[in-house]
């Protein structure tokens, strides 16, 4: 089974949340509108303008005025994040 982290991160990398759906328990039809809005308000704007912008790690520094190392670090923690909550959603 995949872990929690890569079903998050493959429902935001999917366009229109059309993850691969091949195992039910992979929680693939999680909606992460929710999970999002419970995120840091730096942590959701960073997961925001890369996945769903489709912004890059500079772009997305730039526009959040925060280093590009910053950014990855925020990226990595909030998808961490988002995994957790999805659990226990």
């Amino acid at each position: 089974p995949r872990q929690a982290s890569d079903v998050v991160l493959a429902l935001l990398q999917a366009p229109s949340g059309d993850a691969d759906t091949s195992n039910e328990d992979d929680q693939a039809t999680l909606d992460l509108r929710p999970i999002l809005q419970q995120l840091p308000e730096r942590s959701r704007r960073v997961l925001e303008c890369r996945f769903l912008e489709g912004k890059s790690v500079r772009a997305t520094a730039a526009e959040l005025g925060i280093s590009e190392g910053n950014a990855k670090v925020i990226q990595h923690r909030a998808i961490a994040q988002a995994a957790d909550r999805a659990q226990t959603a």
